[in-house]
């Protein structure tokens, strides 16, 4: 859902009675780059009762501590990612 379910489409959604919404995909790394960075583009506000955070990455290590993040930001679940066609993601940017 890379581009599409940023934290204004998740309020629309929310706002139309979906219960558990989904984030972007993030890749693990990345998180530890610029975690404020992150909170902001999640813009996890309190209002998301059910917030899955779908992360990608090929290091368990990274993947593991990503996860771990996420949980402590309140993501009621962690979606994995096992595989994107989008363009981005096929050149490597997750890797």
């Amino acid at each position: 859902m890379a581009g599409i379910t940023d934290a204004p489409m998740r309020m629309i959604v929310r706002g139309l009675g979906v219960d558990q919404t989904f984030s972007e995909m993030i890749a693990s790394r990345e998180i530890f780059m610029r975690p404020i960075d992150l909170q902001r583009r999640l813009h996890i506000d309190g209002e998301e009762n059910e917030l899955a955070i779908q992360i990608a990455g090929c290091d368990p290590y990274w993947m593991g501590e990503a996860a771990r993040f996420c949980a402590d930001l309140g993501a009621t679940l962690i979606d994995i990612n096992m595989g994107c066609p989008a363009k981005k993601v096929v050149k490597g940017a997750t890797a």
